[in-house]
């Protein structure tokens, strides 16, 4: 039963929150990047499982299955969000597997609810050193993605995603990330403009709780992760030789071993 992934829904005062669970040992969080989902982890959830934890992959809000909000949330609402299911589940305290978004919210839920959170585990999280000045005009101004008759906007995501994936790509990884990203509709854009929004030099500095950060040098935010893994208090740095945005599809068992021997 360990390896068999769950689905379920956890009452939050703003709306329901959707989750996959895995595993019934230690609590740990897993929060996807944008605009993903939870199912962006079913690759590790059974891993982790079987590893002897209590996995559970929930989709933040406008994402995936959970409720929408009506403004473009902030990294702390966010974590409020995050925070307020953890009650909903009756956890009071998880370790926080984070990628890219999901990394940047696990860090603000560590610094607003650090008593709820033991470990964090990283990965893509970074900050905007000038190598990365294009990357942040670009979700800085992204805007809700208008589907036309040629449907160009879906091919654009699709070609995109294709190339962030690169070897590792596969039909069923592209087609759940277009599935993923057409799930959050016009709500698109939120999770990248929160994320630019942030001060997070100011943010990964206040983090005490311990963190691996880890990622690799596909990885499109690749000239920015050591820069911020440096940032943190209790920060350690691990490279995953030629990885990339999709590491849970390419080496979920390298990253599994590495989130497990680290927590």
């Amino acid at each position: 039963m360990s390896s068999v992934i769950r689905k379920g829904y956890a009452d939050t005062p703003e709306g329901q929150v959707h989750y996959l669970r895995c595993g019934e040992g230690r609590p740990m969080l897993l929060l996807h990047q944008s605009p993903a989902a939870a199912t962006m982890w079913e690759a590790v959830l059974p891993l982790f499982g079987a590893a002897g934890f209590g996995a559970i992959a929930i989709d933040l809000p406008g994402h995936g299955d959970s409720w929408r909000p009506r403004t473009p949330p902030s990294i702390p609402d966010y974590a409020r969000s995050v925070a307020a299911t953890l009650d909903a589940l009756g956890i009071a305290k998880a370790d926080i597997v984070g990628h890219h978004t999901g990394a940047l919210v696990a860090a603000q839920v560590a610094v607003d609810f650090p008593a709820r959170v033991g470990k964090l585990a990283l990965w893509g999280l970074a900050i905007y050193v000038e190598a990365l000045a294009a990357s942040r005009a670009r979700l800085k101004n992204e805007q809700p993605p208008v589907y036309d008759d040629e449907g160009a906007a879906l091919t654009a995501f699709w070609v995109r995603q294709r190339s962030l994936a690169g070897d590792a790509y596969t039909p069923e990884l592209g087609t759940r990330a277009m599935i993923e990203m057409l799930q959050t509709g016009a709500a698109r854009p939120y999770g990248h403009w929160a994320g630019q929004q942030c001060d997070r030099e100011a943010l990964l500095a206040r983090v005490s709780q311990p963190a691996l950060l880890m990622g690799g040098q596909r990885d499109p935010l690749w000239p920015g992760i050591e820069a911020a893994a440096s940032l943190f208090q209790r920060g350690r740095f691990h490279v995953i030789d030629g990885a990339g945005l999709y590491v849970v599809d390419e080496r979920p068992a390298e990253f599994v071993r590495l989130v497990c021997d680290f927590l």
